[in-house]
């Protein structure tokens, strides 16, 4: 802990290129959800927003590895003044603990205690930390004012009262759920390198065995290119229950492309996977009473997003929406709209290239359904057998 106390901030090196390699989107959640009647009591819990206060400890994988890194603090969806009393970073160690000898303080503007003004992120000065590429990571923030957080983003948390950032074990923290504010981590890099942002919902943000194990298709990917010893990051943006067109679990994917995609450091192509929960959340049924849908309308933004996308200079992929026959928000109208949304993205020729999801993972006997050695259970969500599938139907010739 003294050692941590007294760490000095690192200087960049001359001609350091700052790359995002990790990043999570802040998110709120305000679409209601009907439950049935005969939900077990603790998913009750899910529909409560909590006030944390304390250290809350997130666990998490970097894509493109450096010498140096630097964390960023977001307080862009909240209200009020966020007051940070201490932040770290560290390479993991077993489940939520620090690896010895690689616990880092962090310091904002060389204060180690500061604010996070509503709807402002802040970035870290740099530290010296050798992460390598692929490696899984704890970052640990001290709050001290109330933070509301929603369960619904099914990402857990450790938390444990009072300033613990520089402990190697939370020793009695206890699991919550919540959206971290830990929302990036960049790495300094010898030059400009090829970033890969995948942008979508819950398929995009990847499933999760357990929840402090990363997976999901963008994982896949990063993996793929380290093992072809080729020096480029993919970032997910994915927010679990997102749409194109409509808030509700998160901005929607019009109202947040800037933040999440665009502002990404270094980001040079975009995979745009969205839009089953556009027709699937559309009308009556367990996420209220919503809107019908009108799939041109989907296909407009798609649009939207390609045109903003290469106005930056950026490439913009887009992949098929796989089959969800058998989710509880299916219908036969809707798997009608999931077709020709899909009949159009393969035709198209707006985007730089399409990526055939729904052939990765789909039943070729049952072209409506994924394919059950690919399917979680909720006939929605890939397993990991399906994300791996789909992580390696992805040319990494597409990125150069």
């Amino acid at each position: 802990a003294a050692l941590l106390a007294t760490a000095t901030v690192a200087t960049a090196k001359p001609n350091t290129s700052w790359v995002e390699s990790f990043s999570l989107n802040p998110a709120t959640y305000t679409m209601s959800i009907t439950l049935p009647k005969d939900t077990p009591a603790q998913y009750q819990s899910y529909l409560r927003p909590t006030s944390l206060r304390g250290t809350l400890r997130y666990r998490f994988a970097i894509s493109l590895g450096g010498k140096q890194v630097r964390v960023r603090i977001s307080n862009e969806l909240g209200t009020t003044p966020l007051k940070i009393g201490g932040a770290s970073i560290a390479l993991a160690g077993e489940e939520m603990t620090a690896l010895p000898g690689t616990m880092r303080a962090l310091t904002f503007g060389g204060k180690a205690d500061f604010t996070v003004p509503a709807g402002a992120r802040l970035l870290s000065d740099p530290v010296d930390l050798d992460v390598p590429a692929t490696a899984e990571l704890v970052a640990s923030v001290f709050v001290g004012s109330d933070l509301q957080s929603s369960p619904l983003s099914g990402i857990q948390m450790m938390r444990v009262d009072g300033n613990a950032v520089s402990d190697i074990d939370l020793l009695g923290a206890k699991p919550v759920m919540g959206r971290p504010i830990v929302s990036g981590v960049l790495v300094a890099a010898d030059k400009p390198r090829p970033v890969i942002v995948a942008f979508g919902d819950s398929i995009s943000d990847g499933g999760r065995g357990k929840p402090i194990e990363p997976h999901g298709w963008a994982d896949v990917l990063a993996r793929r290119f380290v093992a072809a010893n080729k020096n480029v990051a993919v970032v997910s943006a994915g927010i679990g229950g997102n749409r194109v067109l409509r808030d509700g679990w998160g901005p929607s994917a019009l109202a947040r492309f800037d933040r999440d995609v665009l502002s990404v450091a270094g980001v040079s192509h975009v995979i745009l996977l969205e839009g089953i929960n556009d027709i699937g959340m559309a009308g009556s049924g367990s996420f209220g009473n919503e809107p019908s849908l009108d799939h041109e309308d989907l296909i407009s933004a798609y649009q939207q997003l390609a045109a903003r996308a290469q106005v930056h200079g950026v490439k913009i992929f887009i992949g098929t929406l796989p089959p969800f026959r058998g989710a509880p928000y299916f219908s036969e109208e809707k798997e009608r709209q999931r077709l020709a949304v899909n009949a159009w993205i393969r035709s198209s020729n707006l985007f730089d290239g399409v990526i055939d999801f729904e052939a990765a993972i789909g039943d070729p006997a049952a072209p409506d359904r994924l394919l059950p050695r690919y399917d979680s259970g909720d006939h929605l969500h890939p397993n990991d057998a399906g994300y791996k599938a789909m992580g390696e139907a992805i040319s990494l010739a597409n990125f150069r």
